[in-house]
């Protein structure tokens, strides 16, 4: 148990921790900050996410080149440099069989709400920023230009100070 309400700040499959954990815990949750929020990763009927063969083509190149250059960006670190392949099955099993949208519903308009969100994001799909738009509303939603994933390397600043606002 916490203290008192806290910022959640989730990058990835951190963001989809974050609103599951604010959905499940409403008053331990002060403010989310989600970054690039992998909401759903696969895709299903109504949503355009990662089919099985996408899936395991990411898979096969994240093996070979790990984080560098994924999605054709060079990065001063590889962001996932740190995870060995079993760490990595492990989160891409749990965002396999993932879907927050439900829990979505369940966030109070009280609660802010913060997402950083490229344009052309190839892992988090930018429909994922939509959907949290959607129901929503209330939610500060910044689309940005390009395809990143790793905005915390990128737009460090931003969500600094995302965090201090709340």
């Amino acid at each position: 148990m916490l203290d008192g309400p806290v910022v959640l700040v989730g990058w990835s499959l951190g963001g989809n921790r974050a609103i599951r954990l604010a959905a499940e815990h409403p008053t331990q949750v002060k403010a989310l900050v989600l970054v690039s929020p992998v909401v759903r990763m696969m895709k299903d009927e109504g949503w355009q996410g990662m089919g099985e063969g996408r899936l395991k083509a990411f898979i096969t190149a994240f093996e070979m080149f790990g984080g560098a250059g994924l999605g054709g960006h060079e990065y001063p670190v590889d962001p996932y440099g740190n995870f060995s392949h079993d760490e990595l099955m492990v989160g891409i099993d749990y965002l396999h069989d993932s879907d927050v949208r439900p829990c979505l519903a369940r966030l109070s308009s009280d609660l802010p709400i913060t997402v950083f969100h490229s344009e052309g994001d190839i892992i988090a799909r930018p429909n994922n920023a939509q959907v949290i738009r959607d129901v929503c509303p209330w939610a500060r939603v910044e689309m940005l230009p390009g395809a990143e994933h790793a905005l915390p390397l990128t737009i460090p600043e931003r969500i600094d100070r995302a965090l201090t606002e709340n």
